[in-house]
């Protein structure tokens, strides 16, 4: 099979490479280790016995079931139709080594450096081309995947405030830096508004917030839920308010379908800065001078 690749998220080494943890990484946007062991190699073996054991006990219920569908034959007429295992082995089999690889990455620090579109490039190569799971391919992949944690959340950064229609000045004279406010179009569901006069947040924008939310709170330091921040915007909304604040935005939903964003802690909006220009190559001045 030919190496599996997760677009340009995650890449699986051509060569094995020693199984330790990444150590002491030297890492430009938590200041400190993000792995000290990226997950215990005793729990990777214990996966890889479990995916053995399953595959062997449903090889043997096949060719049981099999065996039981010969006898079953002289009778076939009265006996009517007999539902057996439902899967072949192949397919039971990849279903299972796309279970194992989404809880193992799960138990790792990577998501948090994973943006809305570099999950799905995972999801999207995982129903592609499903690699075994085995202690090798596990090892090699989250190592490799590990070692790409900057660039991924440096390319989801720069992504997420790209978008910002150059209409609103306040977007605009700030092409590749962070102001203390940015404007969001789309973010409120305009139809809502024309028939039911209610703020709702607008379908499939979800993931641009989890996406806000994951970077800020990792560059703070501070607990990440996936669909915290979406769901309590929006239960602000729900409840006829239009302003939603925690410690670290303030938002503000409008008519026009606009969600205004301020951040409320300058020195991360100046690290997320310094990330963006690095990623863009841009040469920018301090954001605190803006």
């Amino acid at each position: 099979m030919a190496p599996w690749r997760w677009a340009l998220v995650m890449a699986w080494p051509t060569a094995a490479t020693p199984w330790r943890g990444v150590e002491k990484v030297n890492h430009i946007i938590m200041k400190k280790p993000l792995f000290t062991d990226l997950i215990p190699r005793q729990t990777v073996a214990d996966y890889c016995a479990l995916r053995e054991q399953a595959i062997v006990e449903y090889a043997d219920l096949h060719r049981r079931w099999s065996a039981l569908e010969q006898r079953l034959r002289a009778v076939e007429r009265y006996a009517g139709s007999q539902a057996g295992p439902a899967k072949r082995l192949e397919e039971f089999t990849r279903d299972l080594d796309r279970t194992l690889w989404r809880h193992v990455l799960d138990q790792t620090e990577i998501p948090r450096f994973m943006d809305a579109q570099a999950r799905r490039e995972f999801e999207a190569e995982l129903e592609r081309d499903t690699p075994p799971f085995t202690e090798e391919t596990v090892r090699s992949t989250l190592v490799s995947a590990a070692s790409q944690t900057d660039e991924m959340f440096a390319r989801g950064l720069y992504n997420l405030f790209c978008e910002r229609s150059d209409r609103y000045l306040t977007n605009a004279r700030e092409p590749f830096r962070l102001p203390r406010k940015v404007v969001w179009e789309y973010m409120i569901d305009t139809m809502m508004v024309r028939y039911c006069n209610e703020l709702r947040l607008a379908y499939g924008r979800r993931d641009k917030l989890n996406d806000l939310d994951r970077v800020f709170r990792t560059l703070a330091g501070l607990p990440y839920q996936p669909g915290a921040l979406a769901t309590a915007l929006s239960e602000v909304l729900i409840q006829g308010g239009d302003v939603f604040e925690d410690e670290l935005f303030r938002m503000r939903g409008f008519r026009n379908g606009n969600l205004h964003v301020w951040f409320l802690q300058q020195p991360l909006v100046d690290r997320a800065n310094r990330i963006i220009a690095a990623y863009a190559g841009a040469v920018i001045p301090d954001a605190r001078a803006a």
